[in-house]
């Protein structure tokens, strides 16, 4: 077991601080193995505190480093810049920059820019599937945790958590409906969830709703859902769930 851990924690990564050994090990490494890329990560490039901005400096001092002193070996492949690192940082070494995040249109953190022209690319649809009035002192969902203090049309949404949709939006989040915005009403479910609709006129059963995307002049990413979460956008698409149904277009 002791040599397995060991096998793993090497094959993450080797320590470039001290740089004239690390440029050892690699030089080493070449002559028993087919060797092509060198490359490292920058951790907190999606980062603008100055103690974020000084620690990414110092890991590409480090990497330069080590890439100059291993240019000998003429590795086809060397590669430091993620979605961060490539929206603002220059390494002076490289030939290729290792998109992530971006390529999907979101941002590695919820403070950076985009460059123009970078959009998401992901929409997430449902559809309504019910309309009802909701009068004055009637609850909503469970836990009975919205009661109405008017007359409201409600809509039920068939998405819930089971499909990935987060149980954090309940009472807060919002959808779009003929492009409107319609908040949440009462507990996001496991397999539904309710919004008002008063305000949006003629909604018919099967009117299409969206939960990430654009619809009019409104938009919901990614982003924008996670921030209101308070995680990353990663996490909002990757809990997407299998028993939603994918186009690829």
């Amino acid at each position: 077991m002791s040599v397995c851990n060991r096998y793993w924690y090497e094959s993450i990564g080797i320590n470039a601080e001290k740089s004239e050994q690390c440029a050892k090990a690699i030089r080493k490494a070449k002559e028993y193995l087919n060797l092509t890329v060198i490359f490292s990560h920058l951790c907190v490039a999606d980062m603008e505190t100055l103690g974020a901005i000084e620690f990414t400096k110092y890991q590409i001092s480090l990497f330069h480093s080590i890439a100059r002193s291993i240019e000998a070996l003429k590795l086809p492949y060397i590669h430091l810049l993620n979605s961060a690192g490539g929206l603002r940082q220059e390494t002076g070494c490289g030939n290729l920059v290792r998109l992530g995040i971006i390529l999907y249109g979101l941002k590695p953190d919820y403070s950076n820019v985009l460059l123009e022209g970078i959009e998401p690319i992901l929409t997430w649809k449902s559809v309504v599937s019910m309309v009802k009035s909701v009068h004055p002192g009637e609850s909503i969902g469970y836990g009975r945790t919205y009661r109405a203090k008017r007359v409201m049309q409600v809509a039920t949404i068939p998405t819930g958590y089971a499909d990935g949709y987060n149980r954090g939006l309940s009472n807060c989040g919002y959808v779009l409906i003929h492009g409107q915005k319609a908040p949440i009403v009462g507990r996001v479910c496991m397999d539904q969830f309710m919004i008002d609709v008063s305000e949006v006129e003629n909604i018919q059963l099967g009117d299409e709703v969206i939960l990430l995307g654009r619809d009019g002049m409104n938009q919901i990413t990614a982003d924008d859902m996670a921030q209101q979460l308070g995680t990353i956008g990663y996490e909002i698409v990757c809990c997407i769930g299998k028993r939603v149904p994918r186009v690829y277009m």
